[in-house]
This record gives structure tokens, C-alpha cells and sequence, in this order.
């Protein structure tokens, strides 16, 4: 049988809406993590002084649609991180961020310390005020975020780690200086607490101890940020306004700033031709009709965002989520069979994906879906067996799915997860095309984000698979989608990569870590451990006559990151 037709839900490629945008905010799916580049060396630099005057915008507010976040919250320990994008602009972290070189930098702290393997030391910023007059950031405020974050009743998964297995405690020695004291080394956990990652916002204890946790209708708990919290709308939108006093770091060209929901690509065009909105994200087409029309693109400054398909079914035991038997929780699952795994690979041609849902951007992404080529721990090698192991092949799908026991009169069945407005949602329904056509009898699952978060949290979904596209460093895209060792059920999952896996995350020495994630790689893509899909450029439009550029990563958790670097057209 021949390729089947490509087709989004209203119709072919050609005519489809709401197709899968190649430049997406990272907002699509059932990540309870995503985040960044390698963490750099500590750092020993000076905090860095505040901006100049801004320049004088054209308009108060500016605007960035997006599309609707998986869930809306102005608590960070509910929001994954995907999604916390929405909040972000109000707070600052103990590190930040170059949106340049992707490098950790001096943020709420002057510079920090790795002591023994079994410490981190932050020396902190003086004089820096919370928003609303609630007092200076201090140690206690390090302390009063971190156990927030790290609460039992966090529903944003990634967060938990940062006490269940890494962080012991957070010891206050002055005002301006605090101790991390660790359980167990981590190469990421310098990511995991910074702007690289997103989650462990600062937070102001004196706002906490008096209003408690804010409702939705109400202001996040107090942050730093050269941006505040100013309102909500459900649904519709959140904007922050520019802090009235001098702030300590920078101040951002505009006075207000609005993320604005806007599910489908062609209104979000509709926005930029009338001035309702100034940046925007939109599929190839539209943005190429953009473009023609004197519409600037700003690209993202480090290549990391990608998209790949995760086996809901393969998680090994837990004895209370703290020790793994090595048993597999759901044995009978039909996607435990390697087989299985293998023909459902091959049964997607991803250059047609690519041509029609990404204009061909999309670089291709091998077996192994965490590292790419110039990466550490990249090997070549994995180009000629991806080709033989993962290659598009019909025939060979339909006949690893015999060997494995299933026909025309026992067609394998399984699930794939398509959350309600996914902006990926064209491109599942094309690779659930491709898995009909070689026999598969494919259900469509959708249901409430929250309700779904749930059960992959509880590791109660046996059969399924679904779509991440982190835009994470190895460490923690592979802890949460390919290792059991957090006690996360979010892909596939094996007790000789856990050990592999295991030798990276105690390396602390980022160059000795390199033959253990060939080692890693090799063995993850010889399982089929996921279904690799696209390396994907993280693409912004704006309106020059509002927008002068927007220097910002565009591989962090979340995508749209560093507003206040927006810059204001003269």
C-alpha cells in the first residue's frame, strides 16, 4: 500500500486550518517537563547593571498572541512547565539565562558555587524589591519558593524533584546567602533551578504569609521582575505592567505587556494585518503570507525545541514510587512487544510530515530523540541506523506487526492523545492516517488536560501514546520521558538505559559524560524507546513598525521567554 493521504481535520493540507505550527510555543502536550541548553560552568561574574532609559514605544501596550496554554494557573507548582510561559514575565530566578549563548548567568544571585558534589552555595543580590511594596528578596524568600515549588499537593510533576530526589534542604546562612544541600548528584540541577528550566520561580514569602494561594481571579504571589502581575481574563488573556520604580536589572521598552489566547493561526494573522497584536507565531503558510506583506521573523537563538512521540504503557514497578522492583507495571500492554514499537515506526513517512505540517524546516531527528548532531555525546553512527531501523517501509511495518501476532482478524490496538486545541493536532491525525494504513486499529483519545495529567502522574495509562516536544536538555527531557528513576511515567522505560542513564546524571565533569551518552543513545534508539519526529526552529512574526527585534532563547521551557527584552521600534 502506498502512502496515505495527509489530511487535517477540515480537509487536506492544502486547505487546512490550524494546521501544526512549525513555530509553535512549546505548548503542546503532556510534558510535566521541558526545559534548556547544558547548564555552563558556575559562575563568578558581576550582577548585571540596570538598562538605559528605554526607547520611546508607539503604542502603551504590546501584544503577543498565542495559542490557549494546556492549563491556566497562577500557581507555579500547578503549571508545568510548558505552560508557565504565562506567569513568567512577573518573576525572576536565582540564575538567568543568555539568550544568546544559552549560558547560566548572574540573576537574583551574584554567582554560586558547587561545593564537594554535595552543595551549592548562591551568594544573593542586595537591595532587590518585590513587586506592591512587599519588601527586599532575601534568603528567606530562597527557602519560603523552593518549599512552595516542592509541596505535596504540586501537581506540575517536574517540580517534585527538587525534593523527592535531589535537594535535601536549603540552609540560610545570612540574609544574602543560602546553602542547597543535595541527596544525589545531578548534572541538571544547576538547569533545574534556574531560568533554564523554569519552576522554581522566587517568590515573596511576606505576600505568601498574607494572602495565601491566589486564585485564578487573583494576582500571582509576588515576583521581582522588570514586569508585574496587572490582570487576568480566563480564556482570554493575562497582562503585566512595567514596575513604576527603578528596577534593579533592566526596564523593558514597553509599559505593558499582554499574552493574549488565540487558538487558530489564520485569526492570529488576521490580528497582525490590523495592529491588534504585534507578535505572533503561525504556520509556514501564514507566515509566509506574513513575511510578503513586510511582517519580520525573529528566530530563536539556540536550537534544542523538538517533537517526538512517547510509549504510555512501558513503566517499570514502583514500591511507593521511591525504589524500582524492575518488574513492568503493565506487562500485557501490547506496546511492551519491541516489534510493535518498530513497525509503528515504520510506518510514518516523516519528509511527507515535514513538507506539509513544517515547509521542510524540521531536521531530522534519530533514534535517539535527545541529542542531535555538535551535541555532546552526539555519535554519527546513529545517521546509518536510524536509516535501517527506522526508515519508512509499508511492508516491513505490516510484517513486524504479523510477526508480533497481529492481522486483519486481530489488528493491534492502541490509543493516540490529541489534546483539545493542540496546534499538532493536523499532524496526529496524519501519523494516525499512516498507522490505519498498515492494519492498526487506532482510537483518537481526548479528554480534559487536567484529568489526563492525572493519570499520566498516577501512571495509570496502559496503552496510548502521545506527543512531546520539550525543549529540554538531555538530563531532563530523558528523566521524565525515558527513565523511571523520578518515578515519572511519561514514555518508554528500561532497567539497562536507567543504569546507563545513571553514569550521565553522576558525571559532574560534562566532558566525561560523552561515552556514556553514546552508550545511552545507542541502546535507547535499538529499543524503539519513542517515535522520533522533527528538530523544529523556534520562529516569532512581529510588526516592525511596533517591534524592533526580540532577542530570546527559544529553547526553554515554554518557548516565549525574556519579554522584556522586546525591543520597541524608533
Amino acid at each position: 500500500m502506498g502512502s496515505p493521504r495527509i489530511s487535517g481535520r477540515q480537509g487536506a493540507v492544502g486547505h487546512r486550518r490550524g494546521a501544526l505550527v512549525a513555530n509553535a510555543a512549546c505548548l503542546a502536550v503532556l510534558m510535566t517537563a521541558c526545559t534548556s541548553p547544558g547548564a555552563s560552568a558556575p559562575s563568578t561574574g558581576q550582577a548585571p547593571s540596570a538598562a538605559p532609559a528605554a526607547t520611546e514605544p508607539k503604542v502603551k501596550r504590546v501584544v503577543f498572541a498565542a495559542p490557549v496554554p494546556t492549563g491556566e494557573s497562577n500557581q507555579p507548582r500547578n503549571i508545568s512547565q510548558p505552560a508557565m510561559w504565562q506567569i513568567s514575565p512577573t518573576y525572576e530566578y536565582l540564575m538567568g539565562l543568555d539568550p544568546e549563548t544559552g549560558k547560566l548567568a548572574p540573576q537574583l544571585s551574584t554567582d554560586w558555587k558547587v561545593e564537594n558534589d554535595n552543595a551549592i552555595r548562591f551568594k544573593l543580590q542586595k537591595g532587590v524589591q518585590f513587586h506592591n511594596g512587599l519588601g527586599e528578596f532575601t534568603a528567606k524568600d530562597v527557602v519560603h519558593s523552593w518549599q512552595d515549588i516542592t509541596r505535596t499537593d504540586a501537581t506540575a510533576g517536574y517540580q517534585v524533584v527538587l525534593a523527592k530526589r535531589t535537594i535535601g534542604n536549603v540552609e540560610v546562612v545570612s540574609d544574602y546567602e543560602v546553602v542547597f544541600r543535595l541527596k544525589d548528584k545531578d548534572a541538571d540541577l544547576l538547569n533545574m533551578i534556574s531560568q533554564a528550566e523554569g519552576g522554581m520561580e522566587m517568590m515573596s514569602k511576606a505576600d505568601f504569609d498574607k494572602r495565601g494561594d491566589p486564585a485564578l481571579t487573583a494576582a500571582p504571589i509576588a515576583g521581582t521582575a522588570p514586569y508585574q502581575f496587572l490582570a487576568r481574563t480566563q480564556g482570554v488573556n493575562i497582562t503585566f505592567q512595567r514596575t513604576s520604580y527603578k528596577h534593579w536589572r533592566k526596564s523593558p521598552d514597553f509599559q505593558e505587556f499582554e499574552f493574549r489566547w488565540i487558538a487558530e493561526p489564520s485569526t492570529r494573522l488576521a490580528g497582525l494585518l490590523t495592529g491588534e497584536i504585534h507578535l505572533t507565531s503561525l504556520p509556514n503558510d501564514l507566515q509566509t503570507q506574513a513575511e510578503k506583506q513586510g511582517f519580520k521573523v525573529a528566530k530563536g537563538k539556540i536550537a534544542a525545541q523538538r517533537a517526538y512521540l512517547n510509549f504510555k504503557c512501558c513503566f517499570l514497578s514502583w514500591a511507593g514510587h521511591t525504589t524500582a522492583d524492575g518488574a513492568y507495571k503493565y506487562p500485557e500492554s501490547p506496546l511492551m512487544d519491541i516489534r510493535v514499537r518498530q513497525a509503528l515506526n515504520k510506518a510514518i513517512d516523516r519528509d511527507a510530515l515535514n513538507k506539509a505540517f513544517f515547509g521542510g524546516k524540521g531536521a531530522q531527528m534519530l533514534g535517539f530523540v535527545h541529542v542531535t548532531e555538535g551535541q555532546l555525546g552526539y555519535d554519527p553512527v546513529w545517521k546509518t541506523t536510524y536509516a535501517k531501523d527506522y526508515g519508512y517501509d509499508v511492508a516491513a511495518a505490516k510484517q513486524l506487526l504479523a510477526d508480533a501476532g497481529y492481522g486483519p482478524g486481530k489488528p493491534l490496538k492502541t490509543k493516540l492523545y490529541i489534546p483539545n486545541g493542540s496546534p499538532y493536532a493536523d499532524m496526529l491525525d496524519a501519523i494516525a492516517s499512516y498507522w490505519r494504513a498498515v492494519g492498526v486499529d487506532l482510537a483518537l483519545s481526548q479528554m480534559d488536560a487536567t484529568q489526563r495529567n492525572t493519570l499520566s502522574t498516577n501512571c495509570q495509562i496502559d496503552n496510548e501514546i502521545d506527543l512531546s516536544n520539550p525543549s529540554s536538555t538531555l538530563y531532563t527531557a530523558y528523566s521524565f520521558y525515558n527513565s523511571s528513576l523520578i518515578g515519572n511515567c511519561g514514555g518508554y522505560q528500561n532497567a539497562e538505559t536507567d543504569a546507563i542513564y545513571r553514569k550521565v546524571q553522576q558525571e559532574l565533569d560534562v566532558e566525561k559524560q560523552a561515552p556514556f551518552i553514546k552508550e545511552l543513545g545507542a541502546k535507547t534508539a535499538a529499543n524503539f524507546a519513542n517515535v522520533p519526529l522533527f528538530w523544529l526552529p523556534s520562529e516569532a512574526l512581529y510588526a516592525p513598525t511596533i517591534v524592533a527585534d526580540y532577542p530570546w532563547p527559544g529553547s526553554i521551557s515554554g518557548i516565549w521567554t525574556h519579554i522584556d527584552n522586546i525591543r520597541a521600534a524608533k
